[in-house]
């Protein structure tokens, strides 16, 4: 009956049913299973329909679909590809670079090498839209009957959605440089031909629309969030969800991973209660979606059989209501000492449990160094620190403790604050102009020269304005809940290419100072451009800012870690400890020990790996949310008593580790 049962839920999973369906994006928060979720599709979809060919696709920074395929056997008819972004960069500027500096050619007042200068710097954001570009014309041209597309985590996913309307701002400014020269044209000749450059830019625009048309069409692309059943995963689908309807981008499925059984186990009874209290809420808040459950699976999934395997266990129906168990657990927990300095970064794959443990470390400070003024923030466009806390939390420092506050960085309205200044000069000086002087082409170029500013300018300006925090001693210690792994290596690297954009835009000023004068904008910039050297400063010095890796015990996990420590003592940033999150805590019970066993083996190779970095194990403590129960936490890793005990209750008001 069981089977059976198993076997007609498959049926309900549409996404592999359908057969108009040509793009299938698999998106949510880091660390839930949307690489594992996209692989088990683009097998099973492989396998079942062997006459058609599928292309599995990953558009996230920090690749993870190779390492989930490493011990796979891929057919025939299954394609693999892990877009390097910054290389299609490249190539199409590389393909394009003679269109783009006669683009600089035919401007106004600005020459070729003002022009080329902003395009080699900018070309904002169209590394990360050349990966969908290039579905989009993957999916056009018929090659393959679906993609599937394993997404980067939600922040990003949704910032690399957006970047359409980011790249008709670029397209619009290119436009505008064409603009006097067509007018010229049109002027002296009465008729004006649209040329190659023309042609250019209209076909750019043209791919745009049709990126856009194809991710609207629901008939033809759907979006497939994957999440777990834990508040702060169920906040952050919650909002992905408005954003993607906002989007226009059609849902219908909702997959909630690793759903744990009722057991005789405390500690997995533990997880499940937990779990059906937030599976209770989830038919009201997401009515309109189709809910599928998929069960925990007691190996990690890799290889053939697990992943082909993964949707057969895939089920609907409610779960079981709450069981109450009483049970004591005495456990070891190793413990960690802490030492704050001025800049402390939380990083790691997303999904690791960043976001708790710099919440934990930052009230730890608060109660251990009381003569401390600390500030905790996030860079994530996707903010979780507010749901950790369980308390509103806007972009101003909310207070937390006395010596604690809060916020979450606005990053695009500390460049907007940029616009509007730049905005008012521009407008001041025109009006200051002689009247008969005509800078009507000059004056658009002008305005839109701030749309040609790099991809996360935004978030390092905003960095730059929690520094100056830090340098007029507002707060001795700044704790930063970072972005996902490959967000946050983009913005480690961001600074030098935003000191490299503010050189160039001097320079034009400097060029033009008897036309453009800037005065505000100017004394902007240079405190902008102090700012970048003092965070640089910071960074490179060990003895002020140190890096906390924040991993799991999974083959995966231990893969991307091994990206980040690599990328982050390139850039020179001190790593000071790898946190193992979430470890199986080893009590008498067949999936605990089964897991528990797997994850020492991968706590040896992290060992074996980095012998040069501490590292501390951290218990799985399920939703730590709430100050209460993350200073508890706390407590267990950074407190005095090494003997604690994990009570197993029906409230499960006092969470540990």
């Amino acid at each position: 009956m069981m089977k059976t049962m198993m076997m007609n839920n498959l049926f309900q999973l549409s996404f592999i049913q359908d057969s108009r369906l040509n793009l299938l994006l698999f998106g949510g928060k880091g660390g839930v299973g949307k690489t594992t979720s996209a692989v088990a599709t683009a097998l099973r979809l492989s396998g079942q329909f062997s006459d058609s060919k599928f292309l599995l696709v990953s558009t996230d920074p920090a690749h993870s679909v190779g390492d989930s395929l490493s011990e796979v056997i891929i057919p025939g008819n299954l394609t693999v590809k892990e877009f390097d972004c910054a290389k299609m960069l490249v190539d199409f500027k590389a393909g394009n670079i003679e269109k783009l500096r006669e683009i600089g050619r035919r401007g106004t007042f600005l020459d070729d090498d003002d022009i080329n200068r902003f395009l080699d710097l900018s070309l904002p954001g169209l590394d990360e839209v050349m990966a969908f570009l290039e579905i989009s014309k993957l999916v056009e041209s018929g090659e393959f009957s679906t993609i599937i597309v394993d997404t980067a985590p939600t922040g990003h996913t949704l910032r690399l959605l957006a970047m359409p309307e980011t790249m008709e701002r670029w397209l619009k400014v290119l436009d505008t440089l064409l603009a006097k020269r067509r007018y010229m044209i049109q002027l002296y000749k009465r008729s004006y031909q649209a040329d190659e450059i023309d042609k250019f830019l209209l076909g750019l625009n043209s791919e745009i629309k049709q990126m856009q048309s194809l991710l609207q069409d629901e008939s033809r692309c759907r979006f497939i969030p994957v999440m777990l059943a834990e508040q702060i995963v169920v906040n952050e689908t919650e909002d992905l969800l408005v954003e993607l309807k906002k989007q226009g981008i059609s849902v219908q499925e909702i997959l909630v991973n690793r759903l744990i059984s009722e057991t005789d186990c405390p500690n997995c009874q533990s997880k499940h209660n937990r779990q059906i209290r937030q599976l209770e809420s989830l038919p009201e808040m997401f009515a309109e979606h189709q809910l599928i459950k998929i069960p925990l699976n007691v190996k990690e999934i890799r290889g053939n059989e697990p992943l082909l395997s993964f949707f057969d266990n895939a089920f609907i129906e409610n779960q079981p209501e709450v069981r109450q168990t009483d049970v004591q657990i005495n456990l070891h927990q190793q413990k960690t000492d802490l030492k704050p300095c001025e800049f402390m970064i939380f990083a790691g794959k997303g999904g690791v449990g960043k976001t708790t443990l710099s919440c934990t470390t930052a009230l730890n400070l608060a109660d251990e160094f009381p003569d401390k003024k600390i500030l905790l923030f996030s860079s994530d466009p996707a903010h979780s620190i507010a749901d950790c806390l369980g308390i509103q939390i806007d972009d101003k420092p909310a207070q937390i403790k006395e010596n604690l506050f809060a916020f979450q960085i606005d990053a695009s309205a500390e460049f907007d604050k940029l616009k509007v200044l730049y905005a008012d000069e521009i407008a001041n000086l025109l009006n200051g102009l002689v009247p008969d002087l005509d800078l009507t082409f000059d004056k658009e170029v002008m305005e839109r020269l701030l749309d040609l500013s790099p991809s996360g300018v935004d978030e390092v300006m905003a960095l730059v304005r929690v520094l100056d925090m830090l340098k007029d001693e507002q707060f001795d210690v700044l704790v930063l809940d970072s972005a996902p792994t490959g967000h946050l290596l983009r913005l480690l690297e961001m600074p030098q290419l935003l000191e490299s954009w503010i050189k160039a835009f001097f320079q034009i000023l400097i060029k033009y100072k008897n036309i453009f004068r800037m005065p505000n904008l100017s004394k902007k910039l240079i405190e902008i451009s102090q700012g970048l050297k003092l965070l640089r400063k910071i960074w490179l010095d060990e003895t002020r800012a140190k890096l906390f890796a924040v991993s799991i015990l999974t083959e995966m996990s231990l893969a991307e870690t091994g990206d980040l420590v690599d990328s982050v003592q390139k850039i020179g940033i001190k790593i000071e400890k790898i946190f193992l999150n979430m470890a199986t805590i080893p009590v008498d019970c067949t999936l605990c020990e089964a897991v528990s066993n797997r994850e020492e083996i991968v706590a040896d190779k992290f060992v074996l790996q980095f012998p040069d970095i501490k590292q501390t194990v951290v218990y799985d403590a399920g939703d730590v949310c709430g100050i209460v129960l993350l200073e508890n936490f706390g407590t267990k890793i950074f407190g005095e008593s090494e003997n604690f005990v994990l009570p197993v209750t029906q409230n499960e008001q006092f969470l540990s580790v």
